[in-house]
């Protein structure tokens, strides 16, 4: 198995191959769920914001995956409409309306074994052919039999308290010293706050925000998403302001 196991979508990717649609920037597509402790554990991924910037259209979503262990399931979650989840091959169209978002998740359930599995969402419509979203997933016990275990560069803690008036704090852990960036962001992609890329030592940092931007102004009430950059992997989370 290779060693590189995941692949980003770039904003140049999303401009050119999804000219109807916005993705929430700094999503993370290499997914590590929970070890392997000996009963059944259900992962669910941080949530993907997509936004029908362009007109209301017919689209359809599918999910394939390669071969998974036994006792495993593996399905795509969503709000649109009705909140429903789906298992790969199953196609679901919806008519999306124009300036509307659907939110999604990836679920896994293990029961059996650590292990990884290659998943891909296809997004299809009139006019276009079918555009792909590559993920992967592995248990964070999983060690590849060809490579060393697979480490995860940082792993980025719930914010607490969430939500939070006036101010909260944002965990991270680093798994070994390296260049690392938090940054804040609203709904719409913008960057409101930005605490400086800084080379950091492995272990757990924190940071306090008080939810101000970078001129210190006081934001709005609303949802905001912190993202943290280490090396070439990116995590981001959800947290809501609330005044």
């Amino acid at each position: 198995m290779r060693k590189n196991l995941f692949i980003l979508f770039t904003l140049l990717s999303t401009l050119l191959l999804f000219a109807d649609l916005e993705f929430t920037p700094g999503y993370n597509y290499n997914l590590v769920g929970p070890a392997y402790n000996g009963s059944t554990v259900e992962f669910v991924s941080d949530t993907l914001h997509v936004t029908n910037t362009g007109s209301t259209e017919e689209f359809t979503i599918h999910m394939e995956t390669s071969e998974i262990p036994a006792g495993w399931q593996i399905m795509w979650c969503h709000d649109y409409e009705d909140a429903l989840c789906h298992f790969p091959i199953f196609p679901w169209s919806f008519d999306f309306v124009s300036g509307t978002e659907i939110l999604i998740d990836i679920s896994v359930i293990y029961n059996s074994s650590p292990g990884s599995a290659d998943i891909t969402l296809f997004w299809s419509a009139a006019g276009i052919d079918n555009i792909r979203q590559d993920f992967t997933f592995r248990t964070e016990d999983f060690v590849d039999v060809y490579d060393n275990e697979i480490i995860p560069a940082a792993v980025l803690g719930h914010n607490y308290p969430n939500p939070f008036n006036p101010e909260t704090t944002i965990t991270y852990n680093l798994s070994s010293g390296t260049t690392a960036e938090l940054s804040i962001y609203n709904l719409k992609g913008e960057l409101v706050r930005s605490f400086g890329k800084s080379r950091q030592e492995a272990g757990e940092h924190y940071i306090i925000w008080d939810g101000k931007d970078n001129q210190n102004h006081d934001l709005s009430s609303g949802m905001y998403l912190y993202k943290l950059n280490v090396a070439q992997d990116s995590y981001t989370r959800k947290m809501i302001l609330i005044k």
